[in-house]
């Protein structure tokens, strides 16, 4: 699965009667709140009883029990294929949980644990991705859930031969899919995947967290859905894929007198680049921004700034969005 090529997963009925086990949740360790409006602790678990707190996104909170004290329906995620529409309603348990001082019950659809990506001892925050900027794709099995606060979020939207980049607003919630999941050492979610969406969704190719406002505007660009080798580098300007003197694939980027290898891989899990994803112009400054992917199993997606280029750079990334196939 990759950011911009999502295939979109439209379940039975009987999916829905599936929702998250308790069981599968570790006490011992905090949960955190994903709700970007914020999650209801309520004094019973009803969404007609009494209101404790409203916990703001990223609330830290302490299950006190493995026993779900009830399943609910909160919500629905509205979804598009083909122009569409698809609701899916949102389901989860009621479960007490501690924050701070209060005790109290609220819908786990919401929560999620802190699993940052974890590699050879190296944390995803220490790298410097994401710290500024944030690429999303509408579905994981990772924890690619970041702040949206103090972050401007558009959508890039395809419109008939072209692409739009406009302001949206950005949600989350975990859809249970295996109850009898194991904790998976990588950070993937036990059980589920995390959906991420936007309310404007009809069209929605990507999501782009940004510190400053972008300007919206139609883009001329290109992406490529299919995942099929080397044939996703053709078609692209200035990308050459080559092979290096030991056998191992590389992408190189050409602009003007400049040249780039942007075999990047930070995060050192040694993957070879399997798909341009993206190009086109997306902090207005008329130099060509890219999205490559690298790996298939647990991939790596980078988004490729020219805005942010040091003086020896075309671009540089600045966002990484982990994927992979759910285990």
């Amino acid at each position: 699965m990759k950011w911009i090529a999502f295939i979109i997963v439209f379940l039975s009925v009987n999916y829905y009667s599936i929702s998250q086990n308790i069981k599968n949740k570790n006490l011992a360790i905090p949960y955190y709140v994903i709700a970007v409006d914020g999650l209801i602790l309520r004094d019973k678990p009803t969404v007609e009883s009494n209101v404790i707190a409203i916990l703001k996104f990223g609330a830290k909170i302490k299950i006190t029990q493995n026993k779900s004290f009830g399943t609910d329906t909160i919500g629905r995620n509205i979804t598009y294929n083909k122009n569409i529409k698809h609701e899916e309603p949102i389901i989860g348990d009621w479960i007490e949980v501690i924050h701070e001082k209060s005790k109290g019950y609220l819908f786990d659809a919401y929560i999620t644990r802190e699993l940052p990506f974890l590699d050879n001892g190296i944390h995803i925050d220490k790298l410097k991705l994401n710290k500024k900027y944030k690429l999303l794709f509408r579905r994981s099995c990772f924890n690619n859930f970041w702040s949206p606060l103090n972050t401007y979020w558009y959508g890039l939207y395809k419109k008939d031969n072209n692409f739009v980049l406009k302001n949206t607003k950005i949600n989350y919630f975990v859809r249970w899919t295996d109850p009898k999941a194991q904790v998976n050492p990588l950070g993937i979610i036990p059980g589920g995947e995390l959906v991420i969406n936007s309310v404007d969704n009809k069209s929605l190719v990507l999501l782009i967290g940004s510190p400053k406002r972008l300007k919206e505007k139609t883009i001329q660009g290109k992406y490529k859905k299919e995942d099929n080798g080397v044939d996703n580098y053709k078609g692209f300007n200035k990308i050459i894929f080559s092979i290096d003197s030991i056998g191992r694939p590389v992408l190189i980027l050409n602009h003007l007198k400049k040249r780039q290898i942007l075999n990047f891989n930070q995060l050192k899990r040694n993957l070879s680049p399997t798909q341009v994803i993206w190009e086109g112009d997306l902090d207005n400054d008329y130099i060509l921004d890219y999205i490559i992917s690298f790996g298939f199993k647990n991939s790596e997606t980078y988004l490729y700034l020219s805005s942010e280029a040091n003086e020896n750079e075309i671009v540089k990334p600045v966002a990484v969005f982990l994927d992979g196939f759910c285990d």
